[in-house]
């Protein structure tokens, strides 16, 4: 049905506003507007809880080693062990040559057996008689022979041997053909003999001879008394047990 508009009256009272209507479809997304500015940094929040434990990771290779650090003190010493059982003893060493006296002293030799029994004619060294000289001192010496022989027309031979000397002196002196007759002789040289030509008593009686003198070596030796039978015989001259020497270091 149509209106018809009446003539213009006085205007009337607004009135109420209607409904909202319905909201239209959204429109299009509009352009991106240009990014802000960056805020002020906030401030740091607490720290989180400690997270689990990773696993262990694999071994490193080693290290180089360092150098040695400086030795401690010595300790102190402990307490000794107890001592070990005695060894065996030894075999005793063969007896040395008899040694030379220094200036002055006095020094023997002792034979102290029958071991000498003489069968020959030619010079023999007798056991245990002897000394050893040193150089360029004066000795003044003295050996006595106690023997005997067992056939009266065998006497006995002395001598001495002697490194070489500046000068030696010597004699010798034995019984002979009788107890009140005697052989006195130089006796100057190496195996220089004196000699008694029997058996001055009974057969098998001891008797005694000497050999004595001065000597001043140039050289280290043995002064060694010497003995043999007058003759060749088997009935021989023993050499025995008490028979001596002297040897006195003058200088």
């Amino acid at each position: 049905m149509s209106r018809i508009a009446g003539a213009g009256g006085g205007g009337g009272a607004t009135g109420p506003t209607g409904p909202t209507g319905p909201a239209g479809a959204t429109g299009a997304q509009g352009p991106q507007g240009t990014t802000g500015p960056t805020g002020p940094t906030g401030p740091i929040g607490p720290s989180g809880p400690t997270g689990p434990t990773g696993a262990t990771g694999p071994q490193g290779s080693t290290g180089i080693i360092g150098p040695s650090g400086p030795t401690g003190p010595t300790g102190p010493s402990g307490p000794s062990g107890p001592s070990g059982p005695t060894g065996p003893q030894g075999p005793t060493g063969p007896t040395g040559t008899q040694g030379a006296s220094g200036g002055g002293a006095l020094s023997f030799v002792l034979k102290t057996d029958d071991s000498n029994t003489f069968t020959s004619n030619s010079l023999t060294n007798v056991t245990g008689l002897m000394f050893l000289l040193l150089p360029n001192i004066t000795y003044k010496f003295s050996f006595h022979y106690v023997w005997t022989s067992f056939a009266t027309a065998n006497g006995l031979s002395i001598a001495v041997t002697f490194p070489a000397a500046s000068f030696a002196s010597t004699y010798g002196r034995l019984p002979n053909t009788s107890a009140s007759v005697q052989v006195i002789a130089f006796a100057n040289t190496v195996d220089s003999t004196v000699t008694g030509t029997t058996m001055p008593t009974a057969v098998g009686t001891t008797v005694l001879a000497t050999i004595e003198g001065i000597i001043k070596p140039t050289a280290t030796g043995t002064l060694q008394a010497r003995a043999a039978n007058e003759i060749q015989t088997q009935a021989g001259v023993v050499i025995k047990g008490g028979s001596n020497g002297l040897l006195w270091a003058m200088t």
